[in-house]
C-alpha cells in the first residue's frame, strides 16, 4: 500500500491522509503465511549510520513493491517505509549490516503502514535514534497509531535493499541440553509448515517424515535430539553440536549447541557400553551387551534395544 504525505498540527497530533487504500474483506479458513522479510537500510551511496531493520512484509502487492526497490531503486516511487513499532526484543528485528551477530534491537515493526515518497519530520531518524530511546521514541509518535505503547517510523534516507532469502537461526535452547532431550530452534524464515525443509544436526538430516520434529513455525522449531551415549563424550564433560534449517533449498547460518551427559547417561548398567549390532537392512539387531533382539524405529540412527531401552548407534 501507498500512503500520501504525513502533516501534524500544532498541537502535534499525528494525521496520516491515506491517498487511496483498496480493502479487500476476504474470508479466510487457512492460517496466513508466514511473512516475507526484508533488509531497510540507507539509500545506496548516501549510508552515514551503517545500520539497518527488518521489515516482515504479507501482502503480496507490499512484497511485490519491496522487490522492485531492490531491483531499481528509489526511482520506481515511494521508496520510505512508514511502519508502527513496539518495544521489546522479538528475535527478529536486527541490525542486519552488522558483523557476525547482526545485532539485535530491543523495539520491532508490529505493523507495516505503507510506502511513502514523504513523510513528517518526526518520524525521521535511524534504527540507532530509536534504540537510544525506545520509551521516548514511541511517546513522541504515537498519536497516529492509537495506541500509547505503539509507535512510528518513518526514516527520510532508508529503503528497502534486500530479500532475507535464507532462514535465520539466532538462539538454540536449552543451554546446555542432554540426550534425548527436546531442543528449541529459534530464528525466522523456517516457514509456517516444513513441507520440503529439512535440519541438520551434526552429519544428520532430518525430513518432515522425522518422528523427531515435534512443532515446525515460522520463528521456531522444536526437534528431539538422539540419546548420545557416554562412549560419545569421552572424556568430556560435554560436547557440541551443531544445526542448520535448509528452506527452499537456502540454507541457514550453522549454531552450535552443548551437549552433557544426563543423570543415566554413564550409570554402569545401562547401554551407554551396549553396543548395539546394527547390521543396516536386516529387520532385526541384537544387544551385544544384554543379547536383546531390537528393531527398527524411525530414521536410520534411531534403533532401540527392547530390553535396556537404549536408542543406538
Amino acid at each position: 500500500m501507498r500512503i500520501g504525505v504525513m502533516e501534524m498540527s500544532n498541537k502535534a497530533t499525528l494525521v496520516v491522509a491515506v491517498v487511496s487504500i483498496l480493502v479487500n474483506l476476504t474470508l479466510v479458513t487457512a492460517a496466513p503465511a508466514a511473512p516475507t522479510y526484508f533488509v531497510v537500510e540507507e539509500f545506496p551511496g548516501n549510508e552515514h549510520n551503517g545500520d539497518s531493520y527488518i521489515l516482515p512484509l504479507n501482502d503480496p502487492d507490499d512484497i511485490a513493491h519491496a522487490r522492485d526497490l531492490i531491483l531499481s531503486g528509489p526511482q520506481v516511487g515511494a521508496p520510505l517505509v512508514v511502519a508502527n513499532i513496539r518495544a521489546g526484543l522479538d528475535r527478529i528485528n536486527r541490525n542486519w549490516l552488522a558483523a557476525q551477530g547482526r545485532a539485535l534491537w530491543f523495539w520491532h515493526v508490529t505493523e507495516f503502514v505503507g510506502f511513502a515518497d514523504a513523510t513528517i519530520e518526526i518520524l525521521d531518524g535511524s534504527p540507532t535514534m530509536v534504540e537510544s530511546d525506545v520509551s521516548g521514541w514511541i511517546e513522541n509518535t504515537n498519536e497516529g497509531t492509537g495506541d500509547p505503547d505503539v509507535g512510528q517510523i518513518g526514516f527520510w534516507n532508508y529503503t528497502v535493499t534486500e530479500e532475507v532469502s535464507a532462514p535465520v537461526i539466532d538462539k538454540v535452547k536449552p543451554r546446555p541440553c542432554e540426550p534425548k532431550q527436546k531442543i528449541r530452534i529459534m530464528g525466522f524464515g523456517f516457514g509456517d509448515t516444513q513441507g520440503d525443509s529439512v535440519i541438520h544436526i551434526g552429519k544428520k538430516a532430518f525430513d518432515s517424515s522425522s518422528p523427531r520434529i515435534k512443532l515446525w513455525t515460522d520463528t521456531k522449531i522444536k526437534v528431539r535430539i538422539r540419546d548420545y551415549p557416554c562412549k560419545w563424550f569421552g572424556a568430556k564433560e560435554s560436547r557440541n553440536r551443531r544445526v542448520s534449517v535448509t528452506v527452499a533449498g537456502e540454507d541457514s547460518n550453522r549454531k552450535k549447541f552443548k551437549v552433557v551427559p544426563g543423570p543415566n547417561t554413564c550409570e554402569p548398567n545401562d547401554c551407554s557400553s551396549c553396543h548395539l549390532s546394527l547390521h543396516w537392512g536386516a529387520d532385526l539387531y541384537e544387544c551385544t551387551y544384554c543379547h536383546s533382539s531390537t528393531s527398527l524405529h524411525g530414521l536410520h540412527e534411531a534403533v532401540e534395544c527392547v530390553l535396556c531401552h537404549q536408542i543406538g548407534p
